[in-house]
């Protein structure tokens, strides 16, 4: 996984405009069980910028499914989030503003406010569109580092 996403997660970085101080983590954390042996590894995605998280998987999100009860770490959505991830990078600079139909976790919001991609007029047009307040301070942020 480690190498597969830090390629993925490079490939990102040099999309994203530094004056913001975009991060993205993908970690998996160890679930020690009661009997003394390694549980299952429980995923994480997370976005901060300037150090503050803005962005968490699962922490923010439902993660009670169909069954009616939370399966995580056993079901995860970890997976679909780098599909996003891959076809946001994958997408030409004139159709980031399109919707990414496969986002259900609001991330191509965040990528768009933070990519270099994304001139001060989109960025505008961003800012009508958004109500998310992080989202609006870093829209913000770039259009007064632009000046």
């Amino acid at each position: 996984m480690s190498k597969r996403w830090s390629k993925l997660q490079t490939r990102l970085y040099n999309l994203m405009d530094p004056s913001v101080n975009f991060q993205i983590h993908c970690s998996l954390y160890e679930m020690n069980s009661n009997n003394g042996y390694h549980g299952s590894k429980l995923p994480r995605y997370f976005i901060t910028i300037d150090k503050e998280i803005i962005w968490d998987y699962p922490k923010q999100f439902d993660t009670t499914f169909k069954y009616g009860f939370n399966s995580y770490p056993w079901d995860t959505d970890i997976s679909d989030i780098s599909n996003v991830i891959e076809e946001y990078i994958q997408c030409p600079s004139g159709e980031l503003m399109k919707e990414f139909v496969n986002d259900k976790w609001g991330i191509t919001d965040i990528l768009r406010v933070c990519d270099r991609r994304i001139g001060k007029r989109r960025l505008k047009e961003l800012s009508d569109s958004i109500d998310n307040e992080k989202l609006l301070k870093i829209i913000e942020k770039r259009l007064n580092s632009e000046k």
